[in-house]
This record gives C-alpha cells, structure tokens and sequence, in this order.
C-alpha cells in the first residue's frame, strides 16, 4: 500500500511538472527568419533582449509589458501577415521558451499599422509590425521558441493544440 501511494505520487509530480502544452500532432522546426503558422506569417527582422516591451511609435495612453527586476524580454520584432480569408486573433498562439532547461512563457504580438497601440487580431490579407516575446532571467538565454496553435485558429481549451513550430535561435 506505501508503495503504491509513493508510485502514484511521483507520477502526479511527473504530470504536473511536464507542462502545461500537450504534444502537437504536426511538429516543425524552422531555424530562418521566414517562420509559417498556417496562413500566418512572421518574417523576424530583429532579435534582441529589452528591459520593457512596447510599441515603436505608442501615442496617449497604450499598453505595455514593464520592466521586472532580475529579468528582461527576448523580443524578436518583424512583420506579420495574414495571407488568409479571416482574422486570426494573437490569442490563438502559445508562445514558450526553454533556457537551461527550463520553460518560459511568452507572446505573439500584433501591433496596429502606425506602429502604435498593440491589437488583438490581424484581418485577413493584412500586414503588421509583430513581436514575437519571452520573459526571461537576466542570466538566460533562450535556445529554443516555440508556438503552438490549432490549425483553424481556435482557443478551446488553451492547452492542447495540433500545430507546433519549434524556432532555433
């Protein structure tokens, strides 16, 4: 009985610490600057470490993700585009990091054309400025990114997806 009550809680501690993303059916890896998600497009024109993360050219009041102490945000800033017949909302990618074997959440992130204001979804056959974004330690370096998504771009349960694109950096 001890036994078994030790064997079931070491694969309880195993599940909890395997992450939140289930396994994708469909698993790519892209090393380039051109990275495909379906009818989305990000061309990386830039990719550097930043102690906040907001829009090139925000007006008035605009959001942004601040500065933490001990950490700072690996950015990768580029283009956008939407070669499909419907919006896509940011919502719809998942975005992680492993650094020294560890996992880091993080962002896609569309921005408005005046390069101004963050925006919750790119329409169809538009083209924006994106960031794509990790918080990590001041001391880490991200090896690998990765974005998961469903291939018609639901959000269901947020934890299971059929599109995984593994980025080398």
């Amino acid at each position: 009985m001890k036994t078994a009550c030790i064997i079931i809680s070491i694969i309880s501690l195993l599940l909890i610490f395997a992450g939140c993303v289930s396994r994708s059916e469909e698993i790519r890896e892209v090393s380039g600057d051109v990275i495909e998600l379906g009818q989305i497009t990000v061309t990386a024109e830039e990719k550097d470490f930043r102690e906040l993360v907001e829009p090139e050219e925000p007006r008035g009041y605009y959001e942004f993700y601040e500065e933490h102490e001990g950490y700072r945000y690996y950015v990768i800033s580029g283009t956008v585009e939407n070669t499909g017949s419907a919006a896509v909302p940011s919502s719809a990618f998942t975005v992680t990091a492993e650094t020294d074997g560890s996992r880091r959440d993080g962002k896609l992130l569309f921005l408005n054309r005046l390069n101004s204001e963050f925006t919750e979804a790119i329409e169809a056959g538009d083209t924006l400025p994106c960031f794509l974004m990790v918080l990590v330690k001041d001391d880490e370096v991200p090896e690998r990114l990765s974005v998961f998504y469903n291939s018609d771009y639901s959000q269901e349960d947020g934890k299971s997806f059929d599109c995984q694109v593994d980025i080398t950096l």
